[in-house]
């Protein structure tokens, strides 16, 4: 899906339990160092998903998160101004991670590898995954702006959509850090598409 660089490293943690309430299913953590070895500690949360989900996840936190966190501190030719951490950050690695789960289900589609899984199962888990970051922006505007509370949400969102409570309660609360941002990343991923698919028409 895209180059990695000789240098990356990512150590995969099992998420201890007092850290489960608000890692529900994986996260990554970056430990930088801006002149040594940078890399990634990648957070996943045993459940009773199975090896689609699975495949899922490590699309989107290693091959999205992690590899673009090492890629962008070792190009010698990034500007130091575009690696360290800024408000920006969020948008960005969250709009290519998302990028990856759908270039990877296009490659799968295509015929181009075969990883012995059920292609259309994994479509289902990645247009169940955009269903859940529409519905983090959707909360982070409605909590925030006092339109729902967050009861009134999940009541919504589950009658909307037919996702469990549990499962949106899981991928919303835990997750509303600051006013904006999950909203951020959301239209960030959406940005990234868009400027994906003008490359594409130029043939990149």
């Amino acid at each position: 899906i895209v180059s990695i660089h000789p240098d990356y490293k990512t150590e995969i943690v099992e998420t201890p339990e007092f850290m489960r309430d608000f890692i529900p299913t994986a996260a990554m953590k970056t430990v930088a160092d801006l002149t040594e070895n940078p890399y990634n500690i990648f957070y996943v949360t045993p459940n009773n998903s199975d090896k689609i989900d699975l495949i899922q996840t490590i699309i989107h936190e290693e091959h999205g998160h992690c590899v673009n966190f090492i890629n962008s501190l070792k190009n010698k030719e990034n500007p130091l101004a575009n690696i360290l951490s800024s408000e920006l950050e969020a948008p960005i690695t969250e709009g290519i991670s998302f990028q990856r789960e759908s270039e990877f289900l296009e490659i799968l589609q295509r015929g181009k590898i075969d990883i012995g899984i059920d292609i259309e199962e994994l479509e289902f888990v990645v247009l169940k995954w955009i269903i859940i970051r529409c519905l983090r922006a959707l909360y982070d505007v409605r909590i925030y702006t006092g339109t729902q509370s967050i009861i009134e949400f999940l009541e919504w969102a589950h009658k909307e959509t037919g996702l469990a409570k549990k499962e949106i309660y899981d991928q919303t609360f835990g997750l509303h850090a600051l006013p904006g941002y999950l909203m951020s990343y959301f239209v960030g991923a959406l940005k990234i598409e868009e400027l994906q698919e003008k490359a594409k028409e130029k043939g990149k």
